[in-house]
């Protein structure tokens, strides 16, 4: 997918992508290696080079953040420090100039559906002033029956857009 997408950019919301520091990992032709880590305070960014043994495609470099935090899947990270996740991946997206961004957890949908519902619903809501969350968690279920699987997630959904607004109005009445 990363190779085929150009999805140059990765969210392990489960810290389940590991990559030793010093080695590169192989599979079949394809080898991985850590280029560099920084560590902040809600995730973790890796620089990864991804290369092909016999050159089926060039060497990309891709930005693997890993998101620190979220053990309980019912209660997942700080409102804001979700925004502040959400901010950090789509400034990573513009910088790689990748049209894809890679989202893994370990079922592929809780987390995952719980963070794409999000990124969703935030982008919509900056662009038309305006959000329906019920739709938009929805729809993402239309498409994958698991996402976003219990109450609390999709009372978490609102109360990272409350948050959002908040945010939001604070700074616009800022002089």
């Amino acid at each position: 997918m990363i190779v085929e997408k150009k999805a140059m950019v990765v969210i392990d919301l489960e810290n389940i992508i590991d990559i030793p520091m010093n080695a590169a990992l192989q599979y079949k032709d394809i080898s991985v290696s850590v280029c560099d880590v920084n560590k902040f305070n809600v995730h973790n960014l890796i620089t990864v080079n991804v290369w092909s043994a016999t050159k089926t495609f060039t060497d990309i470099q891709l930005m693997l953040m890993q998101v620190k935090g979220w053990s309980d899947v019912e209660r997942p990270l700080k409102e804001m420090d979700f925004i502040k996740i959400i901010e950090e991946m789509q400034r990573l997206k513009s910088k790689q100039n990748c049209p894809y961004v890679l989202v893994v957890c370990s079922n592929g949908s809780t987390r995952t559906g719980t963070f794409i519902a999000l990124v969703n619903i935030l982008e919509r809501l900056k662009a038309q002033k305006r959000v329906d969350v019920f739709r938009t968690v929805k729809d993402l279920r239309d498409m994958r029956p698991n996402m976003i699987d219990n109450k609390e997630l999709y009372k978490y959904c609102y109360s990272v857009v409350m948050q959002y607004l908040s945010d939001f109005d604070t700074y616009s009445n800022f002089q």
